[in-house]
């Protein structure tokens, strides 16, 4: 097995327990690639290509798979809304 380094792959490592909150449900802090990707209106390649190249932060989870920080996308729409709303 090789470290995240190794495989491409940056980011925290969180475990199982830090996916819940104290109530035991879900915590909808992070989203997945395919969430990002509709709630950017692109691909989930394209959203794990932006992390890849730093341009959205995530965590990776044991088993590999990418999670975005909800605040994090907030952001990021927040930030392509401004970029377009000088176009016509």
């Amino acid at each position: 097995m090789g470290s995240s380094a190794e495989s491409g792959v940056s980011g925290d490592f969180v475990t199982n327990a830090d996916k819940f909150d104290r109530e035991g449900q879900a915590a909808k802090d992070f989203l997945t690639p395919g969430e990002v990707a509709r709630l950017l209106h692109v691909s989930p390649k394209t959203v794990n290509r932006w992390a890849h190249e730093g341009r959205l932060s995530c965590i990776v989870t044991l088993g590999g798979h990418r999670r975005f920080p909800r605040t994090e996308v907030e952001a990021a729409i927040q930030r392509m809304q401004g970029d377009g709303a000088g176009r016509s």
